[in-house]
């Protein structure tokens, strides 16, 4: 069996090293002839982890290389399970080894959602029906044991905002008139959070981690932070994507069709004003969040990409937050002082 090639500057990574010579052992998985396999880059992820494929003439799978130190990749391989038992179409899993932190599995392709949806409107609409049957498919995922999104997980995520984006990015300092403020937004946040159905919750349900798959399903990654939790979280994730804006209207008509669908599989009937408010403060949370995430990424990990998606986020929050008087501190501090201290940030 002839040896992985491994990308051009391999021999200053160890890790990318090892991962190849992992991969070598597992190559008879993929094709019983080796004389042209391969080891290309597919894309390092927000976190610690980076994906390659191991590509032969016969066919392909997608290597993970998870530093177990900081990703340790247990709850990947748990929760993956739990998802294919469910119907969802998550990657099987052909080899992992724990210790060194790698996972050979399925590749799902190249055509992620996100270009789907800037494809057309009839390719959007497909994929936003492929996106239904999975989330449809999550009522389904068994929760037993797995992590609760408790008040303590949601409230530190919240606080990346004041710390990674207002402070270290932004450089503004925050009275105690903020942190007041800030207090009470947090308690009506996750009040709000805690009051909706709790069910499996991905956490990352956007459009750069679904896959458009040959077969008409929709293929899943970076679920490894799964948790039971707020049943309108991913459907935030999905509908205010981070990454890409849809028109209210059809936001409005999507987020009717995941209420009717989950009202249908839980027996259940909410007032459609709560779920809204739900579904909206609930993208609150997750954009304050997102906003300290990608200011993080840029300043402690060296990845500044992430700081051109920052606009769009303030965008989705001055957007909700300015409909709901209960939230009126946030609608001003981000007029008042986030919106002149970005434009000194990009002057």
């Amino acid at each position: 069996m002839s040896n992985l090639h491994s990308p051009p500057d391999a021999g200053s990574d160890l890790r990318q090293v090892r991962l190849a010579e992992w991969a070598n052992s597992l190559a008879e998985t993929v094709s019983h002839d080796q004389d042209r396999a391969s080891l290309e880059t597919v894309s390092d992820d927000a976190s610690f982890r980076r994906y390659f494929r191991l590509r032969t003439d016969g066919a392909a799978i997608v290597l993970m290389d998870a530093p177990p130190d900081k990703e340790p990749i247990a709850p990947f391989l748990d929760i993956g399970n739990r998802l294919l038992e469910s119907g969802s179409r998550s990657p099987k899993i052909l080899g992992a080894d724990q210790a060194l932190g790698f996972v050979a599995m399925e590749d799902f392709g190249n055509r992620q959602f996100a270009e789907a949806i800037r494809a057309s409107n009839k390719d959007r609409d497909d994929a936003f029906d492929r996106a239904l049957r999975a989330l449809a498919r999550f009522q389904r995922v068994d929760t037993k044991a797995l992590p609760i999104y408790s008040r303590k997980l949601l409230i530190d995520e919240m606080a990346l905002y004041p710390e990674w984006f207002l402070t270290q990015y932004l450089g503004l300092s925050l009275s105690a008139d903020f942190w007041n403020e800030w207090s009470h937004l947090n308690d009506s946040l996750l009040d709000s959070a805690i009051a909706q159905p709790q069910m499996f919750v991905h956490r990352d349900f956007h459009s750069r981690n679904l896959m458009m798959l040959d077969d008409g399903e929709l293929g899943i990654l970076d679920f490894q932070d799964g948790v039971i939790g707020p049943v309108t979280y991913d459907w935030v994730s999905l509908l205010r994507d981070c990454y890409f804006h849809y028109q209210a209207d059809f936001i409005d008509l999507q987020l009717d069709r995941l209420i009717d669908q989950f009202e249908r599989a839980s027996g259940d009937t909410f007032n459609r004003g709560c779920w809204r408010q739900w579904f909206d403060w609930m993208g609150v949370q997750r954009h304050l969040k997102c906003a300290g995430i990608f200011a993080r990424l840029a300043i402690r990990d060296n990845k500044p990409s992430y700081l051109r998606d920052i606009p769009r986020v303030l965008d989705h929050l001055t957007h909700v937050s300015s409909q709901y008087s209960a939230l009126e501190a946030l609608t001003r501090r981000l007029a008042t002082e986030v919106k002149p201290a970005m434009e000194k940030v990009n002057a």
